[in-house]
């Protein structure tokens, strides 16, 4: 599944979707544009 352009983090938000994750947090805005995906919300350190 392509969501964003960066396979690695694909990766992640596949996984974050088959785990039911509540948060996936991430520093990496470039890519992480998203504050949600599916179920999970994505957030920052700082957040």
């Amino acid at each position: 599944m392509t969501i964003i352009s960066d396979m690695d983090d694909n990766k992640l938000l596949e996984l974050s979707d088959e785990c039911n994750a509540n948060f996936l947090i991430t520093g990496n805005t470039n890519d992480f544009t998203m504050t949600k995906f599916k179920k999970t919300k994505i957030v920052t350190p700082s957040e």
